[in-house]
């Protein structure tokens, strides 16, 4: 159980980490102490910042572990909040399961000695060892630590395509870049928020059955995709492209498959856009919250190891 849906029935208060002061190296091959960390970072609850108190202590879901809130009212009338050295850079981001603040540092729990830790993680680990060991994560777990491809998770939980992307079966996915859905025309990616049925059949184009790793590619090549409908490879000196998406990187493994990140959104041949739009302009507004909900899940590549790690420990919480 993925753990965005784990804790669907659980309000969550979470201090969301944009600078990762500590190794990422040795705290992903260190799940345990990563969890810990993480967990000090989430609190049961959805506690707003006109909640917090000056002086207040706060139980984290980390063991026999809490954390300080300093709130200070400045000279200019705004208001400063503050968890342990932590400062809040952006509070009260709503999510539909509780309410995220973004911190600009991450909380270590109090007797955990980080020069240690880093100092064994140095001395056992291999220098030649990969920070995140290969076909270790699945390709949506993959996509998820890649701070590339927000927009694309964000998409793929909105079209329902988590459970596929996190099989057994071999897949390769061609995955667009945040940039290639800035790309899109204007108000596109909205309306496929609010089109589920339509935005899971285009990300399906992006999906070929099989492992098929960069060497495998050869120019002219056709590839069936989950959608039905084929994309086709070309080779040019040393780019490659998929339809007329470029290939920005290549081979990024995964448990279930490989991952190829490109500069486009690919849109099956008889998707006409220009209609789409309007037909969606003229259609019934009601859904956009739907849609806000959804966009909530947009969400830095920490958070989402955050949810992960955790749903490791907390596989039942519901």
């Amino acid at each position: 159980m993925w753990a965005v849906l784990t804790f669907v029935h659980v309000y969550l208060f979470c201090f969301v980490v944009v600078l990762w002061s500590l190794s990422r190296s040795c705290l992903l091959e260190d799940t345990d102490t990563l969890t810990q960390i993480l967990s000090y970072h989430v609190v049961g609850g959805a506690v707003r910042s006109s909640d917090l108190t000056d002086g207040q202590t706060v139980d984290t879901l980390a063991e026999n572990a809490d954390v300080n809130v300093t709130i200070v009212e400045n000279s200019d009338n705004s208001t400063t909040f503050r968890v342990n050295q932590a400062q809040v850079v952006s509070p009260d981001v709503m999510a539909f399961n509780g309410v995220i603040h973004v911190i600009d540092q991450v909380l270590v729990p109090a007797g955990f000695d980080a020069a240690a830790f880093l100092a064994e993680c140095q001395e056992t680990s291999s220098p030649s060892a990969s920070p995140v060991p290969a076909a270790t994560l699945n390709i949506a777990e993959t996509a998820m630590l890649n701070e590339d491809l927000e927009t694309l998770v964000t998409a793929i939980n909105a079209a329902d395509l988590l459970d596929e992307l996190s099989g057994d079966e071999l897949l390769t996915v061609f995955a667009p870049t945040d940039g290639g859905f800035e790309a899109l025309p204007e108000g596109l990616l909205t309306c496929l928020l609010d089109d589920t049925a339509t935005l899971a059949r285009i990300l399906k184009y992006h999906i070929v059955a099989g492992e098929f790793k960069s060497d495998s590619l050869a120019d002219g090549q056709e590839l069936t995709t989950l959608d039905g409908t084929n994309v086709t490879v070309s080779v040019q000196a040393t780019s490659v492209f998929i339809n007329k998406a470029l290939v920005v990187e290549a081979d990024i493994q995964a448990l279930n498959g490989v991952v190829h990140l490109i500069d486009t959104v690919l849109l099956p041949p008889d998707v006409n856009v220009t209609e789409y739009l309007e037909n969606c302009a003229d259609g019934d507004d009601d859904n956009t919250s739907a849609a806000m909900t959804i966009r909530a899940f947009i969400m830095a590549p920490v958070t989402m190891l955050m949810m992960v790690a955790i749903g490791v420990v907390f596989p039942f919480y519901s």
